[in-house]
């Protein structure tokens, strides 16, 4: 039978030293920690059990689900400041893929004790990006960066003109993928100014290469089934591809199931085949 705990990653912080030692003051909590760091050898003994590796290790986090049954997650780690301002492509890969990890694994662990799982995490695990706009043209491919970092860049008028516009034409496209039977789960969008110097939206936009959509049957489930690139990237990440280039080729079996996935996601939206 599996044990009760309180999930703690990035434990070997700061906030999860604190947390470790309020919540185990009475005894009431048996906890379990996560991090890529050891813990001190005076907190050891206040945690159930250590796990040293990564949030982005989704065997490790399988080994987590099946030996315990965790009702509460403090969610702390993370990439931040100055550390994810140099690395901006890491920081995402922990922030937001390691964070949508955990947030897989809190609804798998809802799902086998069929109780609701607290996810508690701070909203500063996001912060970094690139300094400037001339680091950017010279880095010549996207990154993540923040609202702040946004207002920065282009100034705080602009930065809630992009944000208004864009936050509007994600609930429309949301509203229509939801009556075809999808749900887009994010997107992005790109702008960039007219002759005229209005600002106007450029490039590809709610495609399933730049988009993340799911089926809604499957979600209402708990199960999301993706209509868009996501079979690549699990694929890329099983292999262990460091994301520097040159990327691997893809298998012909991986291209098959993707494009069909893409033109299923077609059919939905369009409602025709694509050509």
């Amino acid at each position: 039978m599996r044990k009760p705990v309180v999930l703690i990653t990035g434990a070997s912080g700061e906030i999860g030293h604190g947390l470790i030692e309020r919540l185990s003051e009475n005894g009431a909590h048996t906890l379990v920690s996560l991090d890529v760091r050891e813990l001190p050898p005076e907190l050891k003994a206040k945690v159930h059990r250590e796990f040293v590796g990564s949030i982005l290790d989704k065997a490790l986090l399988d080994r987590i689900l099946a030996e315990f049954e965790v009702d509460l997650i403090f969610h702390l780690a993370a990439l931040l400041s100055t550390r994810g301002e140099f690395t901006p492509v890491a920081a995402h890969q922990v922030n937001v893929e390691g964070t949508l990890n955990l947030l897989e694994f809190a609804q798998r662990q809802g799902e086998s004790h069929g109780r609701p799982v607290v996810f508690v995490y701070p909203s500063s695990i996001a912060v970094y990006g690139l300094p400037d706009l001339a680091t950017k043209a010279a880095a010549g491919h996207d990154e993540p960066i923040t609202v702040a970092r946004l207002v920065d860049l282009v100034g705080p008028a602009l930065a809630h003109d992009l944000r208004q516009r864009s936050v509007a034409l994600y609930r429309a496209a949301h509203a229509l993928a939801w009556e075809r039977g999808l749900v887009l789960a994010d997107t992005k969008f790109e702008f960039g100014f007219g002759p005229r110097g209005d600002l106007i939206l450029i490039d590809e936009a709610l495609t399933p290469d730049s988009s993340r959509y799911w089926d809604r049957a499957a979600y209402a489930a708990g199960r999301p089934e993706p209509f868009d690139k996501q079979y690549v990237r699990d694929y890329l990440t099983a292999i262990g591809w460091n994301r520097e280039p040159p990327a691997p080729a893809l298998p012909p079996e991986v291209v098959a199931v993707t494009r069909e996935r893409y033109r299923e996601c077609y059919r939905r939206l369009v409602g025709r085949e694509l050509p």
